[in-house]
């Protein structure tokens, strides 16, 4: 895994993550990122993007030019997981990653999937975590994690069918679900679809010959947005536990869980939460912010 990395004055730009794929191309290989993760502005304003390795920051590679037009951010009103990516053809061959294979094949549901990334503090250039496809479409592909984990910075990161080692999807978002995270992934065939026919035979198109806004007309998406989780069902068989003293961190987290509970509506003017995750006395965030999941009343 590595980052894009620009140069923006004095301070680097580090969007997302970049994995690398074998190219049908003379390139030879191909840097793969999520177009929501790069600003277009920035892409296109770049003379070019090198790509570094998360902890040491070894550059791997660099490249200055396209080898498919940028896809449009999901995130966008007429975007979708099936055309947020980028494709940057190389100018250095790739030294100190692996060169993964992808199988355009949706996985079926209860395909094992090793998600690679890198993490966002730590000496480790990568890390990995585990989970198992919930459902798989051309539009999308649903992995339910194992485990909750801090994924800023991991858009664009690929997804490997745990069995074969062969990337299948790319990650772009994740969703908090009843008992844990999941996340949603662009299917790999997308991608390779983009390769089948890249720009000037395989040279590709340098980032400032791009226009700066998207020219395509605004189309409304097919892809359904994530599903929001099920709301939580408490049962209780036992006696209820005596009240925390009125006024306390207990006392205002049991009133406001029980009016998320009863549905009852915020006061004028305000806000009550209530935080899945992350856990109790957990300390995380930075810039860019951290991911949160759970329920607010306003």
């Amino acid at each position: 895994m590595a980052r894009p990395v620009f140069g923006r004055g004095v301070r680097k730009l580090k969007p997302g993550t970049a994995f690398f794929l074998r190219a049908p191309v003379d390139a030879g290989a191909v840097a793969i990122a999520a177009a929501h993760s790069v600003p277009r502005d920035v892409l296109v304003s770049a003379d070019e993007v090198s790509f570094e390795l998360g902890s040491s920051e070894r550059v791997v590679s660099i490249s200055s030019r396209l080898l498919a037009p940028p896809g449009r951010p999901f995130t966008q009103t007429a975007g979708s997981l099936r055309e947020d990516f980028l494709l940057f053809a190389l100018d250095l061959e790739p030294s100190h990653v692996r060169l993964l294979e992808a199988d355009p094949a949706l996985p079926d549901p209860g395909t094992r999937i090793q998600l690679l990334g890198i993490p966002s503090t730590g000496p480790h250039d990568q890390d990995d975590v585990f989970g198992t496809v919930s459902a798989a479409a051309e539009s999308r592909i649903e992995v339910a994690l194992d485990v909750p984990v801090d994924l800023r910075g991991w858009g664009g990161a690929p997804l490997l069918d745990a069995s074969r080692g062969v990337v299948v999807g790319m990650l772009q978002a994740a969703f908090p679900r009843e008992k844990g995270l999941s996340i949603a992934a662009t299917p790999i065939g997308a991608v390779l679809e983009a390769l089948s026919a890249p720009l000037e035979g395989g040279l590709g198109q340098r980032f400032g010959e791009f226009p700066a806004e998207d020219p395509r007309p605004a189309t409304r998406s097919t892809v359904p947005a994530p599903p929001a989780p099920e709301p939580a069902v408490t049962a209780r068989a036992a006696a209820p536990p005596p009240e925390p003293p009125a006024g306390s961190s207990q006392d205002v987290l049991s009133r406001l869980g029980r009016d998320l509970s009863s549905g009852r509506q915020a006061p004028e003017g305000g806000l009550v939460m209530e935080i899945e995750y992350p856990p109790n006395d957990a300390i995380l965030g930075d810039s860019i912010g951290a991911f949160v999941a759970g329920r607010a009343l306003a």
